[in-house]
């Protein structure tokens, strides 16, 4: 180990590990602490989707990616160190927002401290130590090729397009109404009460909508371990009309009073029992399927695979759970869904189904430029004289031009973090050498292709 190396260890082990056991809300109790932490990232989502701050499209997503993994670490703390039990204090609400937003200021500088350390550790970055002011400077080494990773990065913005453009704003609209017209708003402290009502045509299209918005590729009877594709997607339906309701409840309630009201940042905390029966009874699904989806869609603070991307709950000591609602508003509940089936509890159900989900859309792509007269040839092995073979996912010829693309198809989740980038690169290595061997196999068969 280099002296750069061992001063960056040091400094990973003394502060940046070490630095958040002296934040305040950590001395509070699980459900007080939650509460607070959503509260705050709530008004800080708020403020990014209603566009009280002015942002590129880039750097949205940016602010609201970094506000994510802060919140995600702030609750990996959170749940480490707060006591369980149930109780909420008669500290002043000001003072207990203040030590939220600490919290989660440093959560969301630790998050970027460890990118570069985790980037640097991996061979990615240099580092470079000043002594004298007592700052590490990471410089990124112009070794990889990023283009495919940029690449997919940069279709981010269009994908979150695609999601937010394709929900059924008119029967949300309607359901947020008509659930608004019953709200005391003179009493919201006593709490609200929230009754799905399934033969609403409303519901009935955004339940349909579900089917394309969550593995579109894929039939309801898809068995997923433990529960259904179908399953999952009613009770996600359910969820988010729910954190439609609520959330636009805040808007509302932000116009009416002001930003600091008593519905701002309204908690949503249960009984998991209680949840539990609510969705079952509401779905008419045995409460132990429905237990499992809760699982498959909560923060697990142990793992590292579990993520917001692919959480929707919050589960605390004292058997009772948290919604994040704004998570569930702004995440992509396809890329949701698809993480979270990632995760190694699920790993060979995930594997099974990417191969299915590749080969459908490999035909649909296929179909689709034949329906504008190029030539294309799916998964089609061919062998020279030398038998060197490639079996290409599609080879896509234009009689116009007499171009001929040779292309292989990866349904892969966009990475996020350092760690998912790194081990993304690896792939990319892989995918790059495959493509490489499809183009020298061209280049010495031109008259065969």
């Amino acid at each position: 180990m280099d002296l750069i190396e061992e001063k960056v260890r040091d400094i990973e082990t003394n502060v940046l590990d070490k630095h958040h056991e002296q934040q305040s809300l950590l001395k509070r109790s699980q459900i007080e602490a939650v509460a607070y932490l959503l509260k705050m990232y709530d008004n800080c989502v708020r403020e990014l989707l209603t566009g009280s701050m002015q942002l590129s499209k880039d750097r949205w997503l940016y602010e609201q990616e970094f506000l994510q993994r802060a919140l995600e670490q702030s609750l990996r703390w959170v749940l480490q160190y707060c006591s369980p039990h149930e109780s909420f204090s008669s500290d002043s609400w000001t003072d207990i927002d203040d030590e939220a937003f600490s919290l989660m200021l440093w959560a969301r500088s630790y998050v970027k401290l460890c990118y570069d350390h985790i980037a640097a550790s991996r061979g990615h970055y240099t580092a470079s130590y000043d002594e004298d002011i007592h700052e590490i400077r990471f410089q990124i080494k112009a070794i990889n090729d990023f283009t495919i990773l940029t690449s997919q990065m940069a279709s981010r913005s269009f994908h979150i397009d695609n999601f937010l453009g394709s929900i059924p704003e008119l029967e949300l609209q309607n359901i947020f109404e008509t659930y608004r017209i019953g709200v005391d708003f003179n009493n919201l402290d006593k709490g609200l009460s929230f009754k799905h009502d399934l033969s609403d045509s409303n519901y009935r299209t955004l339940k349909n909508w579900s089917r394309e918005a969550i593995l579109p590729e894929l039939e309801d009877s898809e068995d997923l371990d433990g529960f259904t594709l179908g399953q999952a997607r009613d009770l996600w339906t359910l969820i988010f009309i729910e954190s439609q309701v609520l959330t636009r409840l805040e808007i509302y309630s932000d116009v009416l009073f002001g930003s600091e009201n008593s519905f701002s940042g309204f908690n949503y905390q249960l009984l998991i029992s209680e949840l539990v029966d609510d969705f079952s009874q509401a779905l008419e699904i045995d409460s132990d399927v429905v237990s499992k989806i809760i699982n498959f869609l909560t923060f697990d603070k142990s793992s590292q695979k579990s993520s917001l991307i692919n959480s929707f709950f919050v589960k605390l000591g004292n058997e009772r759970i948290s919604l994040l609602l704004w998570n569930v508003v702004s995440t992509d509940p396809n890329l949701a869904f698809s993480s979270a089936l990632a995760k190694r509890s699920r790993r060979n159900v995930y594997e099974t189904l990417i191969q299915r989900i590749e080969s459908t859309n490999v035909t649909r792509i296929a179909q689709a430029l034949q329906n504008i007269e190029y030539v294309v040839l799916k998964e089609k092995m061919l062998v020279d004289q030398t038998q060197n073979k490639i079996c290409p996912d599609l080879m896509i010829y234009d009689p116009l031009t007499y171009q001929l693309l040779i292309a292989d198809y990866k349904h892969a989740i966009p990475p996020f973090g350092a760690s998912e980038v790194v081990n993304r690169l690896k792939d990319l290595d892989k995918w790059i050498k495959q493509v490489r061997r499809y183009l020298n196999f061209a280049e010495n068969n031109k008259k065969k292709l």
